[in-house]
């Protein structure tokens, strides 16, 4: 078998260091900034969603996810995304 294809077909697993909650609080940041209302978010609260991620599992996405399961709820309850919002979201 020619090695281009070998290479092509071999399985590559690439390992990201976890993120630390400053990381995740500019990725965050700018989460809100493209898809939340200016005002939408209560101080305190991307630090929070940060911080939670950062201690339990360092992955944006997981972070992206709750700051979203917090959006979707505020918006059912027509409030902004607050802290307790964000702890009823995280449990």
């Amino acid at each position: 078998m020619d090695p281009r294809v070998k290479s092509f077909l071999k399985v590559n697993e690439l390992v990201f260091k976890p993120y630390d909650a400053v990381d995740l609080q500019r990725i965050l940041s700018i989460r809100v900034d493209k898809a939340l209302h200016e005002g939408a978010v209560e101080p305190g609260v991307i630090e929070k969603v940060a911080a939670l991620a950062s201690r339990d599992h360092g992955d944006a996405r997981q972070a992206v996810a709750l700051l979203a399961r917090s959006a979707y709820m505020a918006e059912k309850a027509g409030t902004k995304i607050t802290l307790a919002i964000v702890d009823h979201s995280a449990s």
